[in-house]
This record gives structure tokens, C-alpha cells and sequence, in this order.
């Protein structure tokens, strides 16, 4: 049996961008895929953040 393979295109041009102290910036995708959505990010980190204690994802 064949499975189907779906490819979706996602161009950088449709991320949601935020930026946090010049350290930290951050891509945010969303693509819907029928009657879900999938969710992702890319996080680039130029140097040490947060500068002091520690960060966590609420």
C-alpha cells in the first residue's frame, strides 16, 4: 500500500517576527491544515538570554 505525502510550502515571509533585547529573535509559524493548525517557531539566540537567572516557555 502507497502512502500520500502532502508537502506544505511555508515562506518566511508569512512569519509573525518578534524580537527580544537584540539577543533573542523569533519566527513564528502557523499553517492550517484543514481542520487542524500546526504551530511552530524558530528562536536565534546572539548571545547569552536572558542575561541574568533563567527563561522558561509558558
Amino acid at each position: 500500500m502507497k502512502r500520500r505525502i502532502n508537502i506544505k510550502i511555508v515562506k518566511k515571509e508569512k512569519a509573525s517576527i518578534f524580537k527580544n533585547r537584540n539577543k533573542s529573535s523569533l519566527l513564528e509559524y502557523s499553517i492550517a491544515l484543514g481542520e487542524k493548525d500546526l504551530d511552530f517557531c524558530i528562536n536565534t539566540f546572539t548571545g547569552r538570554y536572558p542575561e541574568k537567572i533563567f527563561c522558561t516557555n509558558e
